[in-house]
């Protein structure tokens, strides 16, 4: 900042949609006799640079220690908030896949929600090739800090005088790059895959593949997470409509080895054949030992803990957010039920809870993060008083989804969130297939939840909450089949999952 010259540095307020920034963390602030002092001529300009009380934003994250250091995260202008509201620098994840000897360049941006690369290869492009060195570097990321895709251009990218990528111009950039990929049609198939595809399973996979992605650059060597953007909980749906055009029932071990369509065509070859849709009409047979333990009440010696646990979570809930509820009295007197309810903070699940009162401490399950739910004893020790179900939607989708109807079919209520994270803006998200899939195998009743005002006290990007006030609105209770048959487009799970979030 200047040698002789005396300056200041603060962190201001950490920017809206950054949740998961360390402690003490925030936008460098700093002042002084090495800071300029203003932009001539250009009042609006000040305001934008400078706080009121004279303070120039310089643009960066950072850290304050307790000695007085300060560690500059990255720029706050180029951070990524994915969709389930992590937060990404795109200079550390091109640095892991620059790292690679294949690639020259690599630009990190969002499109259509996704994570997305923009590559310049070493030498001649061989999109086989690079797919295989993305795959190996994204085993190095965390999974949100992967790309689901990427596009090739052989031209550098541009950049500034001091070398930085003109970040601005890499959408059209990449539009360009994919579109031009797309141009030159699919290539013939090889001896090997029409083999392949000799199989009638094969083939009748192949064809809904074709049909599934029509507009997309489908071959063998397409990759299903990173060209047709299949993830963990793609594969819920994914799954059951292979096996029910083919038979070939997949199990998490197979769709852990698929990496491209050739090899999931080699896993159909190989899959035993079954009725459809096996694995939810006996989900116990997918639950696991441990699994099972979850799903067993907490012994009766720990019933006053939980009580307790209750009682102090109704006080603050009332006295902290001035919780009111409405529409209690529709929930169903007996038996198995869904609660869906919309979610846009922490703060849902006690709202709910407290706002259900003693019925939280009779026959109810939560499906729970396992990420958050089992992240320390204490949080454990707390999943296992309220009887939270630890989901695993990355590794094991389809166990998750058996894990939460076994739950149902031994006369547990279930508390079920189907937009699957909070929503960073507090308006109702799109519901993911997995309640439409819970709908389809089972018919119990399902009452649609809206939880207000807890986005205020506790929206995505605040580390604390704040006192505001709560409502939770219980609605009607619905039938599966109503559900199910509501609507004409798509297939009966996606119109369920559309007719209750509508409700």
């Amino acid at each position: 900042l200047g040698t002789g010259h005396q300056t200041e540095r603060r962190l201001g307020q950490v920017p809206a949609g950054e949740d998961d920034l360390p402690p003490a963390s925030g936008l460098i602030e700093v002042r002084g006799s090495g800071v300029f002092g203003g932009y001539f001529g250009l009042p609006q300009a000040d305001r934008e640079a400078f706080t009121p009380d004279g303070w120039f934003r310089t643009g960066d994250l950072g850290l304050l220690a307790d000695d007085g250091s300060l560690q500059v995260l990255g720029r706050g202008s180029t951070l990524i908030v994915t969709e389930s509201g992590k937060n990404i620098q795109p200079e550390e994840v091109e640095a892991v896949y620059q790292a690679h000897p294949l690639i020259a360049e690599a630009a990190v941006l969002q499109v259509d929600r996704r994570l997305v690369a923009l590559l310049v290869p070493q030498g001649e492009p061989d999109t086989a090739a690079l797919r295989a060195a993305v795959s190996a570097q994204s085993q190095q990321l965390p999974s949100y800090q992967r790309v689901a895709a990427f596009a090739v251009t052989g031209e550098p990218l541009e950049r500034t005088a001091l070398g930085k990528l003109r970040r601005h111009l890499l959408p059209d950039r990449y539009e360009a790059a994919r579109a031009g990929a797309e141009a030159g049609g699919p290539p013939p198939l090889s001896s090997e895959d029409r083999t392949l595809l000799a199989d009638p399973r094969a083939q009748a996979v192949w064809e809904y593949l074709r049909q599934r992605y029509a507009g997309r650059h489908l071959t063998p060597d397409s990759h299903m997470h990173l060209d047709l953007g299949v993830d963990s909980l793609g594969w819920l749906d994914l799954g059951l409509q292979i096996a029910s055009r083919s038979g070939a029932q997949l199990n998490e071990d197979a769709i852990g080895r698929i990496d491209t369509v050739r090899d999931l065509l080699h896993e159909v070859c190989q899959a035993e054949t079954a009725p459809p849709a096996g694995l939810l009409e006996d989900p116990l047979s997918a639950v696991d030992a441990l699994q099972q333990r979850w799903l067993r009440p907490p012994p009766v010696w720990l019933w006053p803990a939980r009580a307790l646990l209750l009682g102090l979570d109704w006080l603050v809930l009332r006295g902290v957010f001035r919780l009111t509820v409405s529409g209690r009295e529709q929930l169903p007197a007996t038996g198995p039920f869904l609660l869906a309810p919309n979610h846009a903070s922490y703060l849902d699940a006690p709202a709910l809870a407290a706002a259900l009162g003693r019925r939280a401490l009779g026959p109810l399950c939560w499906a729970g993060w396992t990420g958050i739910m089992l992240g320390g004893p204490l949080m454990r020790t707390v999943s296992r008083l309220a009887r939270v179900l630890p989901m695993d939607a990355e590794r094991r989708a389809l166990s998750s989804l058996a894990f939460g109807l076994a739950a149902l079919r031994a006369g547990n209520a279930l508390v079920w969130f189907p937009e699957g994270r909070r929503s960073p803006s507090g308006a109702l998200e799109p519901f993911l297939p997995g309640i439409g899939l819970l709908l389809e195998h089972t018919d119990v009743p399902v009452v649609p939840v809206f939880i207000e005002g807890a986005h205020r006290a506790w929206p995505v990007h605040r580390r604390w909450p704040r006192p505001r006030r709560v409502r939770v609105h219980f609605g009607e209770p619905l039938r599966a089949t109503e559900l199910l048959a509501a609507g004409a487009d798509g297939p009966p799970r996606e119109r369920a999952a559309r007719a209750l979030r509508a409700q």
